[in-house]
């Protein structure tokens, strides 16, 4: 079997997965465990992030059995989208920019964004650097929630693209890629590449990349391909393999024939006998300054990043 037959089954079987495991009203399963190694059992959640993250993967796939996911997933974020125009990762916690950013990008325009009910909340949200903080906090317990992280930053830059507001956000970004120091930028994200992944959102070969962060292109290249196992072929495990190939594909730097065939084989190869991939931590709590103790899990969305990795390489090789 070819590796474009074989990612092309490989697809399929992901989309039974998740036709089988994403509720029937749009939102997406994931798991905290309250230990970083994982132990004990696991807290079931679906948080509005995990939809929203899911759904920016399915957009990439062609199949209308994605597309029908991707629908769903967005009535579910409409539904649950607070005033004025904003989303919380659980009830118990403020709303937050890295939620209200990701859900934004897959709900499109509406109604008080255009208003601009939205953004004023969102532009108080700076510090004294024009950085944007996580949460949307007012007081109460939450008076200290006022952490700053590059890959929240990235997203909201990607959501809200290049305008006066997002400058400051953006140099600092294009700064820490400028001096290596994007690792330990992220207090929930626990890997570079999630970073990496973001800001290929943004830097240029993407449709409309314009700002500051326009020529971030080759160095997040430079910065991805240096994660390449050059003998086996992958990026890492799973989860950044399958992120590092999406992020290739939206700077318009898709490896060699060879070297994206042997990544594509070790995702195939990885793929798991329901139709998903292994849920690695995706993103850590609590918010600083108490150091992370709990790590949260999705197969999902993870099945999600890999099915969209695949898909592109299957567009990529059939249109050579």
């Amino acid at each position: 079997m070819s590796t474009i037959e074989g990612a092309s089954r490989a697809i399929e079987r992901g989309l039974d997965y998740l036709e089988g495991t994403v509720h029937d009203d749009g939102a997406w399963p994931s798991e905290v465990y309250l230990s970083l190694d994982r132990t004990g059992d696991p807290i079931p959640e679906r948080p509005p992030f995990v939809a929203g993250l899911g759904a920016l993967s399915m957009a990439e796939c062609a199949s209308p059995r994605a597309q029908r996911l991707r629908t769903r997933a967005r009535t579910f974020l409409e539904t649950i989208m607070e005033y004025p125009g904003v989303w919380r990762y659980w009830p118990t916690v403020p709303p937050d920019l890295d939620d209200t950013a990701v859900c934004s990008l897959v709900v499109g325009p509406h109604a008080w964004l255009a208003l601009g009910r939205t953004l004023p909340t969102v532009f108080r949200k700076r510090d004294d650097q024009g950085r944007f903080r996580t949460w949307l906090a007012r007081g109460g317990d939450f008076t200290t929630w006022d952490d700053v992280d590059s890959v929240v930053n990235a997203n909201v830059v990607a959501w809200l693209g290049d305008r006066p507001e997002t400058r400051d956000a953006q140099r600092w970004l294009m700064t820490l890629i400028d001096e290596n120091r994007e690792d330990g930028s992220s207090w929930y994200y626990p890997d570079s590449m999630d970073l990496y992944a973001a800001l290929s959102r943004i830097a240029p070969g993407t449709t409309g990349a314009s700002g500051i962060l326009s020529r971030l292109g080759p160095k997040l290249v430079a910065r991805i391909m240096a994660r390449r196992d050059e003998q086996a072929g992958h990026f890492g495990d799973t989860q950044r393999t399958a992120q590092a190939l999406s992020a290739l594909d939206r700077l318009a730097a898709w490896p060699t024939g060879d070297e994206a065939s042997r990544a594509v084989d070790s995702l195939i190869e990885s793929q798991s006998a329901d139709g998903s991939w292994p849920a690695g931590l995706v993103w850590l709590g609590p918010p600083p300054p108490n150091p992370p103790s709990t790590g949260c899990a999705s197969a999902a969305l993870i099945t999600a990043y890999c099915l969209e990795a695949l898909e592109r390489f299957v567009r990529r090789a059939r249109s050579d």
